[in-house]
């Protein structure tokens, strides 16, 4: 009977722990953490903990992490700039007794960024230096380019010295300086003239004209101090074209006139004895009071063109290019109308 109750008592303790197990679970997460800063970057954080409910009775903890994380980013921060450290001192810059040694540095460790401040301070520092004392100058080094190439320039030389230890005063410095200067300028050479070049085309089609051939003084073109090509650079010379064709002519009875190279004729509207006086004229004629238009004349089968119309000269022109008329080449007439002429 003891021995069925116990038993009783244990199954009944086993089946309490097992209602009384629980498992943890996590709360909600927290608000993110503020994101302190003005520039730059940094992380903001959250959290939740194992407690709703937390494990008991032998339940199982929460799974997961209890803390997360996220970047929160700014302007990038102002970079104040930084010295970088002291160059070597220059060797001394005269030859004898007191000179200057220089060093310098740089702002660029690191630079100013992001609108940082520059570094402050000299980015050189001098220092006074004596030359050690030498046996003896060294032979001067070849003379440098001038330096200009249009003017007046200089030009330098420098030599060395060779130390002797065992000299210590200053008084037995190599005398004289260790770089030479002196004025120069660049070799003057005189212009020279190309050859020159093909005569050019007539200046006229028919008649006495001209023509042309250039050179130029670039062969070699001369320097600033040097001399300029003697002589011309254009020589003409005259040539002689046919002898030009009269600028008016009567074939046949009917008027024609030459322009632009080519014969042409003339439309009679209102073509009156004026115009009649100025071409006869052109012809050659001193008495052109008898001059009028002939209609006994065959028309109408001209190919040329025809280059004056409305005509409207005052009698005492020397051409009838000058009277006033529609412009040459401009007609609203054909050649069942062109220009018959008696002088």
């Amino acid at each position: 009977m003891g021995t069925i109750l116990i038993i009783i008592l244990t199954i009944a303790l086993l089946q309490s722990e097992v209602h009384s197990k629980v498992d943890g679970n996590w709360t909600d997460w927290s608000t993110w953490s503020a994101c302190a800063i003005t520039c730059g970057n940094t992380t903001q954080t959250r959290s939740r903990a194992c407690t709703n409910p937390p494990a008991a009775d032998n339940g199982t903890d929460c799974e997961g992490t209890s803390d997360d994380y996220q970047p929160c980013l700014r302007e990038p921060c102002p970079v104040d700039g930084n010295w970088t450290d002291w160059s070597s001192w220059s060797a001394c810059s005269v030859t004898r007794g007191s000179a200057t040694q220089t060093r310098i540095r740089t702002c660029i460790n690191p630079p100013p960024a992001h609108k940082g401040t520059e570094c402050e301070g000299a980015s050189e520092d001098y220092k006074s230096c004596v030359h050690k004392p030498c046996r003896g100058w060294g032979p001067w080094s070849e003379w440098s380019s001038c330096s200009s190439t249009s003017g007046v320039g200089i030009q330098h030389r420098n030599r060395s010295w060779y130390s002797w230890p065992s000299f210590t005063s200053i008084d037995d410095l190599c005398d004289g300086d260790y770089t030479d200067v002196q004025i120069c300028m660049p070799s003057a050479f005189d212009g020279g003239w190309t050859q020159w070049s093909s005569w050019s085309t007539c200046s006229v089609t028919c008649g006495i004209g001209l023509n042309q051939r250039t050179r130029s003084c670039t062969n070699p073109k001369p320097s600033t101090f040097g001399d300029h090509c003697v002589g011309p650079n254009i020589d003409v010379a005259i040539c002689n074209k046919q002898h030009c064709p009269s600028p008016v002519r009567l074939r046949d009875g009917l008027l024609e006139i030459y322009v632009n190279g080519q014969w042409g004729t003339v439309c009679d509207d209102e073509f009156d004895s004026n115009d009649a006086k100025v071409a006869c004229r052109m012809l050659g004629f001193d008495n052109t009071q008898t001059a009028r238009l002939r209609s006994d004349v065959v028309r109408g089968n001209v190919s040329m063109p025809i280059w004056l119309d409305n005509l409207r000269c005052n009698g005492y022109e020397d051409s009838l290019l000058e009277c006033s008329h529609n412009g040459v080449g401009s007609h609203n007439c054909n050649h069942s109308k062109d220009v018959g002429l008696v002088c």
